[in-house]
């Protein structure tokens, strides 16, 4: 018990503040103007990575484009089906974004991170999410407001984001609407 106890400290110690620190380096990256929003276009070149899109797509064409009169049912169809098209999508070395799906009007993205919490009990796991939580969502909610705030959040569609360890075991996860962003 003592030792799941000082792994789990070991772990909240020095891993997430590492890979919160990695992932505020490639936010600043990213951020090409410095505004702390990352647009879709700052995603796409600020990445350094355009991804190999499937189907004869472009990178611009990831994300659609959606027109305001389109009702929110439309709107997750067409995103969900275009995004679809490009998964899986390696994101870093430790991140990938593995599926897509809309339910009960929000956008729930999957991604695996590429650790393994299956010894970990389930009452620790429990314990672990919201410190994971208080440091992945504060690092992804400005690229995700950066690049889906026009097409899919000011539209009252939220997105979720469900991080699984490479055993699909659900370790974290963060819901934002548009009045995050602002």
């Amino acid at each position: 018990m003592f030792r799941l106890l000082f792994l789990t400290a070991l772990f909240s110690a020095f891993c997430l503040q590492a890979f919160a620190e990695t992932a505020k380096e490639r936010f600043a990256r990213m951020d090409l103007n410095k505004d702390g929003f990352l647009s879709e276009d700052e995603f796409l070149k600020g990445s350094g990575e355009e991804p190999a899109p499937k189907s004869g797509l472009s990178p611009a064409d990831i994300i659609p484009d959606l027109s305001a009169g389109d009702d929110k049912a439309k709107i997750i169809e067409k995103n969900v089906a275009e995004v679809k098209t490009i998964l899986p999508l390696k994101i870093d070395d430790e991140t990938t974004w593995t599926d897509v799906y809309g339910v009960n009007g929000e956008i729930h993205y999957i991604y695996r991170i590429e650790m393994d919490v299956s010894a970990v009990p389930s009452d620790k796991r429990d314990f672990m999410k919201p410190v994971l939580e208080s440091k992945i969502c504060p690092t992804v909610r400005p690229m995700l407001c950066g690049v889906m705030y026009d097409s899919v959040l000011s539209k009252g569609i939220a997105l979720q984001a469900h991080y699984n360890d490479k055993n699909g075991i659900p370790i974290a996860g963060c819901r934002f609407e548009a009045k995050d962003c602002r």
